[in-house]
Parts: structure tokens; sequence; C-alpha cells
């Protein structure tokens, strides 16, 4: 089953990863995120909000904004018709990055403990940033009967433990102390799994064997999602009473860490659980981590590298169009994408025929490639598109195929040409949604640049999500 040529893939149609200081596509990142917030639509609803909100964070990164500049562009942004969830917490964040962020906090009044049970993951992470923890912890003892009430290291909808997983170990001591001084003992055992010592772990369940009454094999499961090293713990304990099972549990790791080495994450975890498909999805995970402990390639800057190989390597197997019937039911977060395809398949073919085509736009194929096998993708569009652009006919290519014609060009790193083509194409038959292509594609800018849509270093189910933050 023939896909793709990864090495062509990975050596000509993607670029390296710029540094912070040198991120040349600051102005276009800007531009995107200006006509995000100047769109002359009603934005009441949630994901036009979301998508306001992180065009204005952005902005303000790769902007440069000062104090007085962020400020201007927060009342540049105020809705006077509606409230805005995100936009609301995007304030927060940013006030609680200041010195005075914590004074609406500091009343343990109704509107206070509403507004702590209803933060977003970013709030909750800032607002225990704040102060090591001290706020936090003071609002939630005081929003449950009694401390350590079943929802252990959890804080409502979200996870401290995994919120703060890249902060140092002396961080985790002075918070974890206070946390068990409050008596919230498992989120002070949580947040120690992440410490260097693991010892610092053990130590905390010694001095609370009363709380910790289930035994070491009870512990590990409760604990090992937070850090590397309970989860090896766990596989260990498993692998001394069961090889087989502790291979098993092994092969479901490989597949999540190569789900979520990319940024936005990969499809493979979610098709695993579809299909049941255990050697084919941790043999597919396998080949993403391999890839990726190389180094040749940045899998937050060029996530679509590793999602093709795991692809290939799904359709290497037995039954590739068993692969393609199940990936077809499925969406993953690549729908972020601008265009209109929406289910994991599509997505993939899309990618494909990008891979295929780029090197012959670029002159680097004297001949068109051969369509990859079954692929859902209107191959006759797409190669006009290339073709034309293989000549420079930009408007003659968007007239084929759009999708065709923007990728391509993303493909060659024309990314300033594909947002003015797109701009002047706007409002036009089958021309592509501006909004959702602005907000697509100066996310996978910054993934190029500053990569500030997510802390890189955290650990569990927020390790590869958006989350704003601001440096204390």
């Amino acid at each position: 089953m023939r896909l793709i040529n990864v090495v062509s893939l990975c050596s000509v149609l993607w670029a390296s990863a710029t540094t912070a200081q040198e991120c040349q596509h600051a102005d276009l990142i800007v531009s995107m995120a200006d006509h995000q917030i100047d769109a002359p639509l009603p934005r009441f609803h949630s994901v036009l909000s979301t998508n306001v909100a992180r065009a204005a964070y952005l902005k303000m990164h790769y902007g440069a904004l000062d104090g007085e500049e962020i400020e201007a562009l927060f009342d540049r942004i105020a809705w006077d018709d509606a409230d805005s969830v995100s936009l609301d917490v995007l304030r927060a964040i940013y006030d609680l990055s200041k010195p005075s962020g914590l004074s609406v906090w500091a009343q343990t009044n109704e509107d206070t403990i509403e507004r702590f049970r209803n933060a977003s993951p970013a709030l909750l992470r800032a607002l225990v940033l704040a102060d090591d923890g001290a706020t936090f912890l003071r609002l939630r003892v005081a929003t449950t009967p009694e401390p350590d009430n079943g929802y252990l290291p959890f804080a409502y909808r979200s996870n401290v433990a995994h919120l703060v997983s890249d902060q140092s170990d002396d961080f985790r001591e002075t918070f974890a102390a206070l946390a068990e001084e409050k008596g919230e003992i498992h989120l002070a055992a949580a947040i120690l799994t992440g410490h260097s010592d693991l010892a610092k772990f053990d130590d905390v369940v010694a001095r609370n064997d009363a709380v910790f009454e289930q035994d070491e094999r009870r512990r590990n499961w409760e604990f090992f999602g937070y850090s590397d090293a309970m989860r090896e713990r766990k596989i260990e304990a498993i692998a001394e009473e069961s090889p087989e099972y502790g291979a098993f549990i092994r092969e479901q790791y490989a597949i999540e860490a190569a789900t979520r080495a990319t940024y936005p994450t990969s499809f493979l975890w979610i098709y695993y659980n579809q299909s049941g498909a255990l050697a084919q999805s941790s043999a597919a995970a396998q080949t993403v981590l391999n890839a990726i402990a190389t180094g040749d390639d940045d899998p937050l800057a060029e996530p679509e590298t590793f999602w093709l190989l795991a692809f290939q390597s799904l359709l290497d197997g037995d039954d590739p169009d068993e692969v393609r019937r199940q990936l077809a039911r499925l969406g993953f977060a690549t729908t972020t994408r601008w265009h209109e395809l929406r289910d994991a398949l599509s997505q993939l073919d899309v990618m494909a025929a990008k891979a295929a085509l780029g090197p012959y736009v670029q002159g680097d194929l004297a001949d068109p490639p051969a369509m990859p096998d079954n692929s859902t993708v209107d191959w006759d569009a797409w190669l006009s598109a290339a073709e034309a652009l293989r000549v420079g006919e930009l408007n003659a290519a968007f007239a084929a195929s759009p999708t065709a014609t923007i990728e391509l060009l993303w493909a060659a790193e024309e990314y300033a040409a594909a947002w003015r083509l797109t701009l002047a194409n706007a409002g036009g038959e089958n021309s592509p949604d501006t909004l959702k292509m602005a907000t697509d594609l100066m996310t996978r800018l910054d993934m190029l640049c500053d990569q500030r849509m997510i802390v890189l270093e955290l650990n569990g189910n927020w390790g590869r999500q958006p989350l704003m933050h601001f440096p204390n």
C-alpha cells in the first residue's frame, strides 16, 4: 500500500521551527489576529468567543504589547452585547500575572467562590502560581464541606497537579506542604509524584497512613497519571505479577505517548479505542516515537509529519480497508484545520495529498505523482491546483481548489501568500471561512515559533491542550 515518501516529506516539505528570538512570522500572526478581533460578526457563540480570546492572546505576545497597549486591546475587544467567558478568562489570567492580580480573589465570599468553581484550567493554573497555591487552597477548602472528600487531586473539572506539572521541585515542596497542612492530602501526594526524588511522595503517604488505607497497588493506579516516574513504578509492579499484562500496559502507554507528542494531539488513541487493534496501534505509535527520538523534526512544529507516519504504519497492516473505515468514523484534533473536511480519514488524505504534490509544486519532481491509494480527495482538482501553482498562477489554482491551494502554499512555506490569496478571494463562491482560517493558521505559525498556545512541559491531559499563560 503506497501513501507517501516519508523521507521526502521530512526533508523537503517541512521547515524547522524557528527560535523565539527570530520568529519571522510575528507580523503575519498579528495580522491574522487583528482580522479575527475586528471581524464585524456577532461573537456570543462560545467558539467565536474562544477564537477571539486566543487571537488577542497571540497578538499580545507576537505584537510585544506593553501594559498600556494590552489594556487598550482589552478595551477594543470588550463586548457590549453579550458576555464572553473566554475573554473574561484571558483578562483574569493576565491580571494574575501582576502583583495586584490576587486582590479580586482576596475575599471568601459567594461571588469569589462562584468564580473559583467555574474557573477554567488556565485560570486555575494562574491562580496557583500567583502565590504558590495559598489562595487556591483557601478557596478549595471553602468550597467543600470536608477537605479531601473524594475529589482527590481534582479541583472540580480540572486536575491541578497536572496543570502545574512543569514547576520546580522547590515549588512542589512548598505547594504540597501547604496542601497537606490544609488537609488536602491526595493533592499534596499528586504534586509530589513529579518531584525528582519520588521518596517525597512516599513520605507524604507514610505520614498520612489513615488517609491512604489502600495497598501500594491501588496507590500506583491512583497516582500513575501524574508523572513518568509513577507510571514506570506502576508498570514495573504489574510486570512483576504478570509479565504479559505489564507488556500490555506498556503498549498502551506507547500509544498514549505518541498521541500526545504532537499539537494538536494525534488520532492514534481514539483509533485504538474504537478499533481495539492494540498490536497495530502500538506498532504505529512506536514508529512515531522512534522518529521523534531522532530529533530530525519537531512534533509540535511539524505534527503532520508524525500523523502521516502513523497513518502509513496502520495502512501497512493486514487490512488497510478496515483502517480507512475506522478513521472515517472518527474525528480528531486536526478538525481545527480551516477547511470543510471533518473526519480523521479525510483530514489525513488531505495531508497525504499535500505531501505527495508538494515536491511537484516546488519543482523537485518533473512529473506529477500518482494519487495516493484510495484517497478521498478530488485528485483532479488537486492536480489542477498544483499545476497552476507550479507556474505561479495563484488565482487559477484557487479556482480549481481552495483547499489544495492554501495547503500546498503552506507546504511550500508561502504563508503570507496563502493568507493574501484567501483575503483577496473572500466572499466569493466556495471561498473559505477567513475567521476559521485565521484561527488555524496563526496557531500553526505559533507552533513554528514560540509555541505560546501550550505549556511545553505539562504532563497528563493538559500536556497538549491549549493553555493561555503569562509569566508571573
